[in-house]
């Protein structure tokens, strides 16, 4: 849900009380306090920042990693009669310790871009070169 969701930099002006911009991965949204929503997906690959860009190579990455690692561990749960004739519970114990590896690796691909985004909505909340209201 993380991935698909639009609220991954929420940015205001006072010039627009009324109106808050939220920035996800695939688009961009003006939230209104009367309560619309109109929301854009980005046009060209081109036209977005390298944050971005890395932010969604990393949040795939961290989806697909995640998703072997469910399949990988699988077949290694022992309510599953599978791998009996391979090696038996040898060949279990290495397919669930290999899911829980590739587990591991997708939270931290997931944990690098939301803590990155985080950083640049703290530095941008102290940036001096944004004018107070």
């Amino acid at each position: 849900a993380t991935t698909i969701l639009p609220q991954w930099l929420t940015m205001s002006t006072a010039l627009l009380s009324v109106e808050s911009y939220d920035l996800g991965l695939w688009e961009t949204c003006v939230v209104q306090d009367i309560g619309g929503i109109e929301c854009r997906s980005y046009d060209t690959l081109l036209g977005l920042s390298s944050d971005l860009k890395l932010a969604r190579i990393f949040m795939c990455a961290s989806l697909t990693l995640g998703m072997l690692g469910i399949i990988v561990a699988t077949p290694g749960l022992y309510l599953i009669n599978s791998c009996s004739n391979h090696g038996g519970y040898q060949t279990k114990r290495t397919l669930t310790i290999t899911g829980g590896v590739l587990g591991m690796i997708s939270g931290v691909l997931c944990l690098i871009p939301v803590s990155y985004m985080a950083h640049l909505a703290v530095m941008h909340f102290f940036d001096d070169k944004v004018p107070d209201a």
